[in-house]
C-alpha cells in the first residue's frame, strides 16, 4: 500500500547537530510565497522573481492566487491589490478547491443510503468542510444532477475488504469507492487530514486549518487498504469511552471489548465476544482455583450426559451440585444422579450461551459479533492427569492441549454459526512456548502476548536470551523468560509454524510507573515493522496514559497499524506535528527531550514495562548529570508556548522529568547534604509533590497524585511507589 504523506523538511543549525523534523503539512496561507507566515512584500517580490526566472518558490499554492495552476502576473496582480488594501485575498481567491472549483460549489453525493457508515461519513465531511471553510455542503441520496460532486460508492468486487478505499479526481468530480463496513468512514477521515489540512490526535484534540487554504487537485489516485484487520487501541486517550473523537478517526477497527465500535455508523468493527485473556475463568467456572490460581484440564472432552439443549424447547438444562458446586447438565430421572459436563462441554456451552444472549439482542454474526477468546488467564497450574501429561511429553511444552482444546472448540462453534465467528486464542505466559508437532485450525486466530524488552528493539537482536526474569518453567523444565527479545523472537516465530493467523498483544506505555514513561518512542516504528513482516495481522494495544509521551505513543501506534510502510522520516514527521500541536512552537524542546530519554535508557540493559522499576530503566548517573539541560528544555518550550492549555501541557509533561530528577539526586543532595542544600533540595521536592496533587498528575494505572503524605526524609520513589531504588 503506498501512502501519500506530505515531504518532511529537514532542519539542521550545525553539522553533527540533532536533525529534528519540521512539523509540516498540505495547507497553506494564500498569498504566503516564501512560507514566513506573513503575506507582505516579501511574498510580492518571491512572485515576481519566480515570475521572470530568477526565483523559487516555497508554497506554489499559497502563490496560485487564482487558482488556475499557473504562478503569472495574474497571480501577481491580486497580491499587490491585496498590499494596498484595494481587495481581500480571502474573498477574491479560491482558496478551498477541488479541482481548481471552490469546495462551496460540491454536493455530497450518497449513492446506498441505506448503507449507514456511508451516510455518516458524509455527514462528517459536510461537518468538517463546513467548520473549515464556512461552506455547508447539501447532501443528496441515491444520485443527483450537480455539476459538480462528491460521490460516495461502495465497492462492488470486494478488493478493498472491509476498511480499505480509493479517493479519485477526475473531471473535476471526486469519487471515493469504500469497504461498505468502514471504508467510506475512513476515506473521509484520509481526506480531511491528508488533503485538507485536518488533524485528530486523540480524545476532543482537533486541529482545524481556519486560517488555511487546501486544494485537492484534478488526477488525484490515492488507494489504501490496512495493512492490518485488527486495529485495538486501548491506551487511554484512545480507550472505548472515546469511540468517535478518538478511535475511528484514527481508522482503528478494533476495541476491547463488544460494546465500543458496535454502532452500524462506525461499521461495527472488530468486536471481542470476551476479552482478551481469562476467559476460561468464565466460560469453566466449576474449576477451584489452586491457591487462588486456576487448574483446566483440557483433554476433558468426555461428558457424562450427550447433548446441549431440552430437545423439546431448545432451553440449555444446567443446575450445580449444591455439594460440590460443579455445573450439572442434567439430572438421570430414573436415579435422580447428578450428570456432570466434561470441561469441553462446560466450555462450550457456556460460549453458545452468550454468543446466543447476544443475538437475542439484535446482534448480528458478521458484524457485532466477529470474535470470542477461548484462553488461558496468564498464569495457572496445569492439569497433571494422565491424558495432559501424555500430550505435554509429546509436545515438551504445555500448549499442545490448548491446540487441542481450543481446535475442538472452534469445530463445533463454526457448525453451530455457520463459519461466521472467529475463536481467538492466547499465547500467554507459558503458552508463549510454541508446540512442535500440533497445530492451531487455519481459522484460528493466535493472540501472541508479547512479553519482550522494551529498551532494544526486535530486530536489533541485542537482549540476552535469559531475560530480565523467568516465571514458569515448560515441561522440560526450561525457564520461560520475560524482557527478552532474543528469547521473543524465538517463542514467536516458532509459533509461525503451528497457525495461520496471528495478532499481537502490545504493552507501549509503564503501567504501574506512570511517572516514569518508556524511552521507547522511536523503538516503536522498528517493532511495529518487525511484527507486520513477520505476519502480524492485528493488534491489541494495552496501557495506560500518564502526562507525559503514552498520547503520542498510541497516536503513532495507530499510525503504523494502517501503514506498515510509513518512512522513518516520516513517523519523525508524525511526532513533530503532535508535539507541535501539544506544546506550541518550542516542540522542538521536546523533541530533543524524548532523545535525551532514549540515551538515559540506553545504557540499562533489558527490562519488562510491567516488572521493572524506574531505575531499572532509567540511568540515575544521567538524570544527575543532565538534569539541568533537562529543565532548560523545558523552560524553552514553556516561554515559546502561544497558549494556557500548551503551557499546561508542558508543566504537566514536566513532572516526571522532575520526579526521576529528585530521585536521582536525593542521596548526594538531601542524605548526604550540606544543610544549605537539604533545605534547597526539600523545598523542591515539596514544590513537585504539591504540583502533582494539584494537577492531577498520574501516578500509577489506578491512581492519580499522590496518597501519602509529604516527608522528605523518604525519596521520591519510596514515598509514590513504597520501595527505595
Amino acid at each position: 500500500m503506498k501512502k501519500i504523506i506530505s515531504i518532511v523538511v529537514l532542519v539542521s543549525v550545525l553539522a553533527g547537530c540533532l536533525v529534528l523534523p519540521a512539523a509540516a503539512s498540505r495547507t497553506f496561507v494564500a498569498g504566503d510565497a516564501n512560507g514566513d507566515g506573513a503575506v507582505d512584500m516579501k511574498d510580492s517580490l518571491a512572485i515576481r522573481l519566480y515570475c521572470a526566472g530568477a526565483g523559487e518558490l516555497e508554497s506554489f499554492d499559497a502563490a496560485d492566487l487564482n487558482a488556475d495552476g499557473k504562478v503569472n502576473a495574474k497571480d501577481l496582480r491580486i497580491i499587490k491589490r491585496h498590499l494596498a488594501d484595494v481587495e481581500d485575498l480571502t474573498q477574491v481567491c479560491s482558496i478551498h478547491t477541488i479541482a481548481g472549483n471552490d469546495i462551496g460549489n460540491y454536493t455530497i453525493v450518497v449513492t446506498n443510503p441505506d448503507n449507514a457508515n456511508m451516510l455518516f461519513a458524509a455527514e462528517e465531511l459536510q461537518k468538517y468542510v463546513k467548520m473549515a471553510t464556512d461552506k455547508e455542503l447539501p447532501i443528496v441520496e441515491n444520485e443527483s444532477d450537480a455539476e459538480l460532486k462528491v460521490i460516495l460508492c461502495e465497492d462492488d468486487s470486494d478488493a478493498l475488504g472491509n476498511d480499505g478505499f480509493a479517493i479519485v479526481v477526475e473531471d473535476g468530480q471526486l469519487v471515493i469507492t469504500a469497504g461498505a463496513l468502514r471504508g467510506s468512514m475512513y476515506a473521509v477521515y484520509e481526506l480531511l487530514e491528508e488533503y485538507m489540512g485536518f488533524r485528530f490526535f486523540g480524545y476532543e484534540d482537533v486541529r482545524v486549518p481556519k486560517d488555511e487554504g487546501f486544494r485537492i487537485p484534478e488526477g488525484l489516485e490515492d488507494t489504501q487498504i490496512p495493512d492490518t484487520l485488527y486495529r485495538c487501541n486501548c491506551v487511554d486517550p484512545y480507550h472505548n469511552e472515546y469511540t468517535y473523537s478518538a478511535i475511528i478517526k484514527r481508522k482503528l477497527s478494533g476495541s476491547s471489548v463488544a460494546h465500543s465500535l458496535n454502532d452500524a455508523r462506525y461499521g461495527y468493527g472488530v468486536g471481542r465476544i470476551w476479552v482478551n485473556a481469562h476467559s476460561f475463568d468464565v466460560f469453566i467456572p466449576s474449576v477451584v482455583p489452586y491457591n487462588g490460581v486456576a487448574t483446566y484440564c483440557l483433554t476433558d472432552f468426555v461428558s457424562e450426559y450427550e447433548g446441549y439443549e431440552d430437545p423439546e424447547t431448545g432451553e440449555w438444562i444446567t443446575t450445580v451440585d449444591p455439594e460440590t458446586g460443579e455445573p450439572v447438565l442434567a439430572v438421570d430421572p430414573d436415579t435422580g444422579e447428578y450428570l456432570y459436563l466434561s470441561k469441553y462441554d462446560e466450555c462450550l456451552m457456556n460460549m453458545c450461551k452468550l454468543i446466543d444472549e447476544r443475538m437475542s439482542w439484535g446482534q448480528q454474526l458478521g458484524k457485532e459479533l466477529t470474535e470470542i477468546s477461548c484462553s488461558y488467564a496468564p498464569f495457572i497450574k496445569y492439569c497433571t492427569c494422565i491424558n495432559c501429561r501424555k500430550v505435554y511429553k509429546e509436545e515438551g511444552t504445555y500448549t499442545g492441549t490448548l491446540v487441542d482444546f481450543v481446535n475442538k472448540i472452534d469445530d463445533a462453534i463454526d457448525e453451530r454459526y455457520d463459519d461466521k465467528l472467529t475463536v481467538i486464542t492466547n499465547a500467554y505466559g507459558g503458552t508463549r512456548v510454541p508446540p512442535q508437532k500440533r497445530s492451531l485450525n487455519d481459522d484460528v486466530i493466535l493472540l501472541y502476548c508479547w512479553n519482550g524488552c522494551i529498551n532494544h528493539t526486535i530486530e536489533s537482536c541485542d537482549c540476552d536470551s535469559a531475560g530480565v526474569v523467568s516465571m514458569e518453567k515448560d515441561y522440560n523444565g526450561d525457564p520461560v523468560v520475560l524482557g527478552s527479545n532474543t528469547a521473543e523472537q524465538r517463542y514467536y516465530l516458532g509459533w509461525l509454524e503451528h497457525c495461520s493467523q496471528t495478532y499481537i498483544w502490545y504493552y507501549p506505555t509503564n503501567i504501574y510507573y506512570s511517572l516514569a514513561p518508556l524511552c521507547n518512542t522511536f523503538n516503536i516504528y522498528h517493532d511495529m515493522r518487525w511484527f507486520m513482516e513477520h505476519k502480524a495481522v492485528g493488534f491489541y494495544v494495552v496501557g495506560t496514559a500518564n502526562d507525559a509521551f503514552d498520547g503520542l505513543n498510541a497516536f503513532l501506534l495507530s499510525e503504523m497499524m494502517w501503514d506498515k510502510d510509513i518512512t522513518e522520516d516520516e513517523y519523525k514527521e508524525l511526532i513533530a506535528e503532535y508535539l507541535e500541536y501539544y506544546y506550541g512552537p518550542g516542540w522542538e524542546n521536546i523533541y530533543d527531550y524524548l532523545v535525551m530519554l532514549e540515551e538515559a535508557g540506553s545504557t540499562m540493559g533489558c527490562y519488562v514495562t510491567e516488572y521493572n522499576h524506574p531505575f531499572e530503566m532509567y540511568s540515575r548517573e544521567y538524570f544527575n548529570v543532565h538534569g539541568e539541560e533537562m529543565k532548560e528544555l523545558y523552560a524553552n518550550a514553556l516561554l515559546a508556548a502561544e497558549s494556557d492549555w500548551q503551557r499546561e501541557n508542558i508543566t504537566k509533561a514536566s513532572a516526571h522529568m522532575r520526579f526521576l530528577n529528585l530521585d536521582a539526586r536525593y542521596q548526594d543532595e538531601y542524605v548526604n547534604g550540606t544543610a544549605e542544600q537539604k533545605a534547597a533540595y526539600k523545598g523542591e521536592y515539596q514544590d513537585w509533590y504539591n504540583f502533582v496533587n494539584r494537577t492531577g498528575i498520574r501516578t500509577t494505572y489506578q491512581k492519580i497524585g499522590i496518597s501519602a503524605e509529604f516527608d522528605a526524609d523518604k525519596s521520591p520513589c519510596e514515598l509514590v511507589y513504597g520501595f527505595v531504588e
